[in-house]
């Protein structure tokens, strides 16, 4: 039956993950962190925390009768110079970094050879062709979002493989490389889920340790993991047999190492 056989997927996927972490724990950790570290920035300093924190501290410094017009608009220009330096580079910077990160990742759990920057050249080499795809997965799913939620979460789903279709076939446009990516994900979205729910138990285990096993673990166990999805649905959606997809890793990673 197709839920016993996607069940053993999750398990084998989960253990290969961890036999990855193992070989290459230092990188792992890295390119998992990459994956969310612009994010982190934009939350540090254009969160409400620090906003509201900048506000305060003028507040409580000239209290609120003698709060000055140009105390205040100074506090706002602080908060402004940094939406100008943040922002951009959340746009311009964390979606490239995000294809290299998943695909150096993607690299580790088959047991591909990886150096240090190959997230960088993953997902800079060709920059407007990874920005421009990523954009548009994120305007679609953005869209969808705002006619509820859930049809946000398929789209997400449906369009998840498109960042290792950017990378390992360049000769596909953005557009391609979402249709490719539907066609994949087509009867599987709900799997998909449900392997990230999967994780709940240790996403819960990041928050109790305020963070730490979240940095340390979970988030190279569970990007891994996932990664791994990328060729299972090419052989679940019978686009290719096992000696196919043999022959399509070997291929892509002899393109990879010419880039």
């Amino acid at each position: 039956m197709k839920w016993d056989k996607i069940a053993g997927v999750r398990r084998e996927l989960k253990k290969m993950a961890r036999e990855a972490m193992e070989r290459e724990y230092i990188f792992s950790v890295t390119f998992a962190c990459m994956m969310n570290l612009i994010p982190w920035m934009v939350h540090k300093f254009l969160g409400s925390h620090w906003a509201v924190g900048i506000i305060s501290s003028t507040i409580r410094r000239c209290g609120f009768a003698g709060l000055s017009i140009p105390l205040l608009c100074f506090s706002l220009r602080i908060i402004l110079r940094n939406m100008l330096i943040v922002l951009p580079i959340s746009i311009f910077v964390q979606q490239n970094m995000r294809v290299g990160a998943q695909d150096s990742l993607y690299q580790i759990f088959w047991a591909e050879e990886i150096r240090p920057l190959d997230f960088i050249r993953f997902g800079f080499r060709r920059y407007w062709h990874n920005f421009s795809g990523m954009m548009m997965v994120n305007i679609r799913v953005f869209l969808w979002s705002l006619l509820f939620i859930v049809p946000g979460i398929i789209k997400h789903y449906e369009y998840w493989l498109t960042p290792y279709l950017l990378v390992e076939n360049p000769e596909l446009t953005p557009k391609d490389a979402m249709e490719f990516s539907a066609r994949l994900t087509k009867g599987y979205k709900w799997d998909l889920f449900l392997f990230d729910l999967s994780f709940w138990y240790w996403h819960l285990l990041g928050l109790l340790t305020f963070g730490i096993a979240r940095v340390l673990f979970v988030q190279p166990y569970y990007y891994l993991a996932k990664s791994g999805w990328h060729i299972y649905l090419f052989r679940m959606a019978d686009e290719l047999s096992d000696a196919d997809i043999n022959a399509y890793r070997a291929q892509n990673a002899e393109r990879n190492g010419k880039r």
